[in-house]
């Protein structure tokens, strides 16, 4: 499927005796300009892949040069992917001009190693990058995967005009509202939840439980998401202050 920055492609290997591994492959064409709005997509992505059942897998030309420690760009993509428990596995140049562009990437609820015998070699057929060649290690499916249901609401795509147009067509754009507070708080309440569950109903979902570190509770999951969406909220500040200087 193709986001906004990048193209994002996705299959599965499996089959009878064998764990089910999950691969992603991804392009974002190199375009400076848009770096920022693809780490913000990028970590959305990260959020639902990182959700799904089987062993994960990510691999792609990301075109960050993850070789340049000290850029913040670089500081910030290598942070998304250790906040959501990620590693970066290619170490050695990807492109004929230098550079790590060509990314491996594993998630850290994979319980055994999943890449091994990773090398980067010439590729004839490519006129600018080498190959990068690892093994999969699909396993075996004898452990029974640990499941969790969750719920929540698919907020994305609710429309604030939807929304809008309920409350038009509801009782809360009557004249003749309920004379007390109580019976105001009351409708408000009970209107925008029937609203809230015609356009973004409760589901439920089924994701696989992960070895993540006895360390990383719920809370510490809870307090990274609002640290993301603040840091986002900080440079999206950044960058209307710097267009009117």
């Amino acid at each position: 499927s193709s986001g906004i920055n990048a193209e994002y492609g996705e299959a599965t290997i499996e089959g009878p005796g064998v764990d089910l591994v999950r691969v992603s492959v991804i392009y974002r064409p190199p375009n400076p300009s848009k770096r920022e709005l693809f780490l913000e997509e990028f970590e959305e992505f990260l959020c639902a892949f990182s959700s799904k059942p089987g062993h994960l897998l990510m691999t792609g030309d990301f075109n960050v040069h993850v070789e340049h420690q000290n850029s913040d760009y670089t500081q910030s993509f290598l942070k998304v992917l250790l906040d959501h428990d990620w590693s970066q596995l290619v170490t050695a140049p990807t492109h004929i001009h230098g550079g790590i562009l060509d990314l491996v990437l594993t998630s850290g609820s994979n319980e055994t190693p999943l890449v091994s015998e990773l090398e980067v070699v010439e590729a004839p057929e490519v006129p600018d990058h080498f190959l990068v060649s690892f093994m999969v290690h699909c396993g075996t499916a004898n452990k029974e995967r640990k499941f969790k249901t969750i719920t929540g609401r698919n907020m994305k795509n609710l429309s604030t005009d939807a929304v809008f147009d309920r409350i038009l067509q509801s009782n809360l754009a009557d004249s003749k509202l309920p004379s007390t507070l109580e019976e105001c708080i009351d409708l408000y309440e009970v209107t925008l939840s029937k609203i809230l569950d015609e356009l973004a109903p409760i589901e439920e979902k089924k994701i696989s439980l992960g070895q993540k570190p006895a360390w990383f509770t719920e809370e510490c999951f809870i307090v990274l998401r609002k640290r993301r969406k603040a840091e986002r909220r900080y440079r999206k500040v950044l960058k209307k202050k710097k267009k009117k200087k």
